[in-house]
């Protein structure tokens, strides 16, 4: 297999973290986005991937796809044109990937595929998730266009790594943030929901340095098939005990273990098993002190990366 790494929506934000992190361990590196990106260290390439002629030559020789290049979000006045050009941008990705005889496609999905859409103020209504904790093999549920466009990328993945023996794996990856955006859920410690994310998401996060990281070792790793992961931070970013999360937002969902031994709200253990990955920017609230000791009965908080 070919030792190259093709990464589209390399000018992103996780583009850009996740070629840093891939030409820190030596690997060979082509970025391709539609943007330029004159702070790249890495060759890239401008094109436009709903014109599948764009990416003909640059996917040449490639052994690698991360594909990362979607127009991101829900956008309620756009919504079947996003997932059109979303469902668009996949296939030519998809394909053009196999005509060049890559062997291992990492795609970029989201946790809004089994998040739902139940918002704060909706909170009298059921959570339509199917058990706590979530993971991998949670079944979708969904309830917006991009959502939608993503888990047809998905299944779209699943084809091709079925009918052309591509190792597949889609990423539905939670709410990213930066490590500044770490420093500030450490300090604000936050009890509310963030406003503009549904609460069936688990009030997860992951940084993009961890995301970097996971892509890194699936890249690394032995993974026929088809698989698709839920990575996550260790632990949801409110700062409230895990009983009383479940008991206020998640009241009527099946738990796959007592309340009171949970560990967190995402079951990264798959993962972690498959790939040795686990979050290294975790989020510690500082546990009270233990009145029989000196010292705190929680673990120390870990620094940023």
């Amino acid at each position: 297999m070919s030792s190259l790494i093709t990464v589209t929506g390399a000018a992103g934000r996780l583009g850009q973290t996740l070629c840093r992190e891939l030409r820190a361990q030596n690997m060979e590196v082509l970025g391709i986005d539609r943007q330029p990106c004159p702070q790249a260290s890495w060759p890239m390439i401008q094109a436009d991937l709903t014109n599948p002629r764009d990416l003909a030559g640059p996917m040449k020789g490639t052994g690698v796809v991360v594909h990362l290049a979607n127009f991101p979000g829900e956008d309620p006045g756009r919504s079947m044109a996003r997932f059109l050009e979303n469902v668009s941008i996949n296939t030519h990705v998809f394909d053009a990937a196999q005509k060049a005889g890559a062997k291992k496609i990492v795609f970029a999905s989201s946790i809004q595929v089994v998040g739902g859409d139940r918002t704060l103020s909706q909170l009298a209504q059921p959570s339509l998730l199917p058990y706590l904790p979530l993971d991998s093999q949670t079944p979708a549920c969904l309830r917006n266009g991009y959502a939608l466009s993503k888990y047809l990328g998905e299944q779209m993945l699943r084809y091709f790594a079925d009918r052309f023996q591509i190792s597949g794996i889609a990423m539905r990856l939670p709410w990213l943030v930066d490590s500044d955006g770490l420093k500030n859920l450490r300090q604000d410690r936050p009890t509310k929901p963030v406003s503009w994310m549904p609460l069936d998401q688990a009030f997860s996060f992951l940084t993009y340095a961890d995301a970097a990281r996971l892509i890194a070792r699936i890249i690394q790793t032995d993974l026929p098939g088809m698989r698709t992961y839920l990575p996550a931070a260790n632990r949801p970013y409110l700062d409230l005990p895990l009983p009383q999360i479940v008991r206020t937002y998640f009241p009527t969902v099946p738990l796959r273990q007592p309340v009171d031994q949970l560990q967190g709200l995402v079951d990264t253990g798959q993962i972690q098993q498959e790939t040795g990955w686990s979050p290294q920017d975790l989020l510690f609230y500082p546990d009270p002190p233990c009145p029989a000791c000196s010292h705190p009965a929680g673990p120390p908080a870990k620094p940023v990366a």
